[in-house]
């Protein structure tokens, strides 16, 4: 599953910096201490979820039509396949610029 880690310098205190970047997030929670100051952006659970289930049933397909290839459709293993890789794409696509986003968004709160 995709996720986004970065640093950020800044010539601001660790208060300060921690101050602005804290009016755009939630409030600190004591089990997520461990990141400290690096920033981690990770699915919503749901979604992972979601998509733990469309890779599994889809892994499945796969593995199901390759055992039995000699009797399935020719190339039938192509649309599960194109199906996983259309998945994979989906998240990446939606996850990375938005992951860019925020990142520049927490930037330009401790940059000022």
């Amino acid at each position: 599953m995709p996720f986004y880690r970065f640093h950020i310098d800044t010539p601001l205190s660790e208060s300060a910096a921690s101050e602005r970047i804290q009016k755009f997030t939630r409030p600190h929670r004591a089990f997520r201490e461990w990141i400290a100051f690096n920033v981690t952006m990770f699915l919503h659970p749901l979604v992972t979820v979601f998509m733990i289930i469309w890779f599994s049933g889809l892994g499945y397909g796969i593995v199901k039509l390759w055992v039995h290839r000699n009797e399935a459709v020719p190339f039938a293993i192509l649309v599960p396949a194109a199906m996983f890789l259309f998945g994979v794409a989906l998240m990446l696509v939606c996850f990375i610029p938005e992951a860019i986003k925020a990142k520049r968004l927490l930037e330009s709160a401790v940059d000022k």
